[in-house]
């Protein structure tokens, strides 16, 4: 009969600890089919956005950081083997930043980018919403897989459309959603300079807004005419023209409340894909490798 000793027992730990930690550098993955996600985000940096009108506990007030916040948090969440990548608008043009990349591998680089969007990325000061979807559209039907779109806006557009882009035609081509972004409360647009500092507020006389829907929705701002003591523009989401543009292009229509809420409704089941991925399981061995080591410690401190 072998007889181990305090001391032997000692090495066959250390020894299977650091088996353990050996196989962490070969990086071991093991294969399972679960639901993925593949988007692209469609985000407005247009002045508009920078209007403060979000107040939820530490959470940016604009419109513009706080769109960026929801994106960064609902891409964390999405299951690994998702893909994102990120756009930007302005203007009439949708301009892709990157092709869709892996969320759980290059969720750093994700983020990075995203954090570093700002309205002064813009290439123009102008807004068309509906010309800006339509190329989106346009974008994601040449993309080699099936990719979703979320086009995050908060409506404003101030470019009168004399030839409408024919979204009826596309119709279905793809899935996802229009994301209305702002508050249902008036609130004045910041103008800001280039260090973006704040030198007032955008006037009735230098906004005009022309709706959509060829229906005036004076809940969200009417025709830009709100008059208030200083004159300001009042702006809001407006809702009933990202709702008309939804319904336009067979996409859906949802108001962001929150990151929760858009984390959730990212990861709807009627847009996921089965796929086989490689998950990552060194930190099973870096666990194991962890306790053994601790257990040996701790028996010297207590029984010995």
């Amino acid at each position: 009969m072998i007889r181990i000793t305090n001391t032997g027992l000692d090495f066959w730990l250390y020894l299977v600890a650091f088996s353990a930690l050996c196989l962490c550098l070969l990086n071991p993955r093991y294969s399972m089919k679960q639901d993925t996600f593949r988007y692209i985000f469609a985000l407005d940096i247009t002045q508009s956005m920078n209007t403060k009108d979000y107040h939820l506990p530490d959470l940016p007030s604009d419109r513009l950081s706080f769109s960026k916040r929801a994106m960064r948090s609902a891409i964390q969440q999405l299951p690994c083997g998702s893909e994102t990548g990120v756009a930007l608008f302005t203007t009439k043009n949708v301009m892709l930043l990157f092709e869709p990349l892996e969320v759980c591998s290059h969720f750093s680089v994700i983020d990075s980018v995203i954090s570093q969007i700002d309205w002064r990325m813009s290439w123009a000061a102008d807004s068309n919403i509906e010309r800006g979807l339509y190329s989106a559209i346009l974008a994601l039907k040449q993309q080699n897989k099936v990719t979703h779109l979320v086009f995050l806006s908060d409506g404003e557009q101030n470019i009168k459309e004399l030839h409408r882009p024919p979204l009826a035609e596309h119709f279905g081509a793809v899935k996802g959603f229009v994301i209305g972004v702002g508050g249902t409360h008036p609130a004045p647009i910041p103008k800001l300079d280039t260090q973006n500092n704040l030198i007032g507020y955008w006037t009735n006389s230098e906004v005009e807004i022309f709706p959509l829907s060829g229906a005036i929705d004076s809940s969200v701002g009417g025709t830009a005419k709100d008059v208030t003591a200083k004159n300001k523009y009042l702006s809001t989401v407006r809702e009933q023209d990202l709702r008309f543009l939804a319904r336009s292009s067979g996409l859906r229509y949802k108001r962001l409340e929150n990151p929760d809420q858009f984390t959730k409704l990212l990861q709807t089941t009627d847009l996921a894909e089965q796929r086989t991925v490689k998950r990552d399981v060194r930190w099973i061995f870096a666990l194991l490798a962890l306790v053994l080591i601790g257990y040996v410690n701790l028996r010297h401190i207590f029984w010995q």
